[in-house]
């Protein structure tokens, strides 16, 4: 197979790197990566065994059949009107049920601070802001997923070309991100009490406890990202709430808990207690609200094929928002919810689902786009971005690990982050040529397609800071070299 024919699965995973390449990029051996692909699940204590299983199957990116048919969203089914189901930094978010002829709910953000009222430094993180981006980074990601979220190849033969055939599942770009609604952003000045849906909003927001808005105020509508399944909520809830039964019953009961969307934090582990790893919070401060799942926990529950694809996932989605939308993909969320619709036969995610299925899949979502700022093709711009993983919760995997399990996932980011990045950089550059009529020097475009590998190194400095500054030292013996 040629690399024009290759799917950017395979070529990520068999990119060549130099040995003085390897180095400075931090990439474990080929054999780690490999070997950690095809790990067996491993077994489960006596009493997690049942537990253990039902989150590996539940939490893997791939359709399964609900043993608890058409439960995927419980906590939407019958809903007649709005319900708090969050809080940000932009403020409430309120779920919505469907208008006439929509197949999904939407979730309203409900702005704190009103743009028309807002400071200089407040806009930066208002709702307009996140609106902006947020179509942006969505209308770019549609480019590599087609029309029917297909996903496209980017090592396609022709620039701007799409495969033709339908995606196997392991190939497919499983990061979705909410669509914004066709009135999605609407400023206070505009919003008017005629309106009954804004209402019955205003209603709802007066009866919540601890929730002080001016009104009107801005809002933002877009697609809601369906929780977790039924059976994945009580699964988590087994599985990490330290507690009595009874503890556990309350927490399954909790209607809070039906808003399981789950952060993947691929970037930290969870620290090791007197009840090890697995186990979250107790029981009255347990929330599966933005739940956290960090790698170690992962690696627990056997999902190392799916984390290192999720690796894979996020560095598709990184390199989009930075080449392609020009974002620095700062504050970002990435979490697991569930998918919007899905084919059994063909993998392909629809537009115009039906709400509820008994066949589900897990997906990836990406979020929260408020904070992202422009970026340009320079060092300022790569400066940005590696700012922003500063900055950002540890989504990302981390370089300068000791275990082969985080070596391999760092690994499989980064292969996959350069050889995404360089081919949307190819793509885009190419099309500025001929928006501009004027050929690109060789010297600039030589410059522009090393920035990928400069953020790479970038997050590399980053972490190695991060290191010394706890007093720690840099362990992996790999790590670069003076010489290189």
């Amino acid at each position: 197979m040629d690399n024009a024919q290759k799917t950017l699965t395979d070529i990520t995973l068999d990119g060549h790197f130099s040995p003085a390449e390897a180095v400075i990029l931090n990439l474990a051996d080929n054999c780690d990566v490999d070997a950690l692909s095809t790990t067996d699940q491993p077994p489960a204590a006596a009493d997690e065994n049942d537990t253990t299983s039902t989150l590996r199957r539940l939490l893997s990116l791939s359709p399964k059949i609900s043993a608890v048919p058409n439960e995927s969203r419980p906590s939407e089914e019958g809903q007649t009107s709005f319900r708090n189901i969050g809080a940000g930094q932009c403020g409430a978010v309120f779920s919505c049920p469907p208008t006439l002829g929509q197949p999904y709910h939407e979730a309203w953000k409900f702005a704190k601070v009103a743009t028309s009222s807002c400071s200089p430094a407040q806009k930066q993180n208002n709702l307009e802001s996140d609106y902006y981006h947020h179509v942006r980074i969505y209308t770019t990601f549609r480019r590599f997923l087609g029309d029917t979220q297909e996903p496209r190849n980017l090592n396609a033969v022709e620039a701007g070309s799409s495969s033709s055939s339908a995606p196997s599942p392991e190939s497919v770009m499983m990061i979705t991100i909410p669509k914004v609604v066709s009135d999605g952003f609407s400023f206070a000045e505009n919003i008017h009490d005629s309106d009954a849906s804004y209402r019955e909003l205003m209603a709802v927001v007066e009866q919540e406890g601890g929730i002080h808005h001016p009104l009107p105020t801005d809002i933002l509508k877009t697609e809601r990202i369906p929780p977790l399944s039924l059976e994945a909520r009580h699964a988590l809830i087994d599985r990490f709430l330290i507690g009595s039964e009874e503890a556990k019953q309350a927490a399954k009961n909790d209607p809070a808990n039906a808003d399981c969307l789950v952060r993947v934090y691929l970037g930290a582990n969870k620290d090791n207690t007197e009840a090890g790893p697995a186990r979250q919070s107790q029981g009255r401060f347990f929330s599966l609200r933005n739940f956290k799942l960090h790698l170690n926990q992962l690696a627990d529950l056997g999902l190392h094929k799916e984390t290192l694809e999720m690796a894979k996932q996020m560095a598709f989605a990184l390199a989009i928002m930075h080449w392609a939308a020009k974002t620095d993909g700062r504050d970002v969320e990435f979490v697991l919810g569930s998918s919007r619709g899905l084919n059994p036969e063909t993998h392909n995610y629809s537009d115009t689902p039906e709400p509820l299925k008994a066949v589900t899949c897990t997906q990836l979502w990406l979020l929260d786009f408020n904070q992202c700022r422009p970026i340009t093709y320079t060092k300022d711009g790569v400066a940005k971005m590696v700012e922003a993983v500063k900055l950002n919760d540890p989504y990302f995997p981390k370089p300068l690990r000791e275990s082969a399990f985080e070596r391999a996932v760092w690994t499989v980011f980064v292969r996959a982050y350069l050889a995404a990045s360089n081919r949307i950089l190819e793509e885009e550059l190419t099309t500025l040529n001929e928006d501009i009529g004027v050929t690109m020097s060789e010297h600039n475009r030589v410059e522009i397609m090393a920035l990928p590998t400069r953020f790479i190194q970038g997050v590399i400095m980053l972490e190695r800071g991060r290191i010394e500054q706890r007093g720690g030292s840099i362990i992996p013996s790999y790590y670069l070299r003076p010489d290189l």
